[in-house]
């Protein structure tokens, strides 16, 4: 064979394998992974990991990119802050809700109560309790790197505005590696999580101040 041919033919069945290795196949044993995720969130009392965000939108001529870090503390303590380019903050401790848009505090009733809705989706989705299928139904799957976790709602509201949810996590240490929200074919906005600090000491009042 000559090497120009050889070398092809190893590209292609190099490339083919790669593809093939990293695609997702449904995951038969849910039961240990649920045990496992359960086991995992249950042992994280603190979280600090930063974030990347694109928002794949059909008015945007471009995609829209954002950086910012996310905070969160049992049981129920959440910060998300971004910045795309305008600093826009979620709070929520004791029961209490604030949020930041373009550097100015959101008071809207209509708007908060969104907030509570995305915060309890949030604290669902980081303390495992997403895996009682009352929010979603969920299709399960997993390739030699990942769990993907494909969420469907089951609230009508909810439906309205996310056709799916795409949760991808670790296997190694079932930390959430990315986010997909799919509002339709044409809408999404992709969250990366990266650099995670779990259990660490976090800064105090994080959770109450913008």
């Amino acid at each position: 064979m000559k090497p120009l041919v050889f070398l092809f033919v190893f590209l292609f069945v190099f490339l083919s394998f790669t593809s093939l290795s990293q695609s997702f196949v449904p995951l038969k044993d849910t039961k240990t992974f649920k045990q496992e995720m359960k086991k995992f969130t249950s042992e994280m009392k603190t979280l600090e990991v930063e974030v990347e965000e694109s928002k794949h939108l059909s008015i945007l001529n471009e995609v829209e990119k954002g950086k910012g870090k996310l905070y969160y503390q049992q049981k129920d303590m959440i910060r998300w802050e971004m910045n795309n380019p305008g600093k826009n903050v979620f709070l929520f401790c004791n029961h209490e809700l604030k949020m930041m848009e373009n550097g100015k505090e959101i008071k809207s009733p209509n708007q908060k109560q969104i907030g509570k809705k995305i915060h309890e989706m949030m604290l669902s989705l980081l303390s495992g309790n997403f895996l009682d299928e009352k929010l979603f139904n969920i299709v399960y799957e997993s390739n030699k790197n990942q769990f993907k976790l494909l969420c469907t709602p089951k609230n009508k509201q909810m439906k309205n505005n996310l056709q799916r949810l795409e949760c991808y996590f670790n296997k190694e240490n079932y930390l959430c590696e990315k986010l997909v929200f799919v509002e339709n074919e044409n809408n999404k906005v992709i969250y990366v999580f990266f650099n995670p600090k779990v259990n660490v000491s976090l800064p105090k009042n994080i959770f109450k101040q913008f």
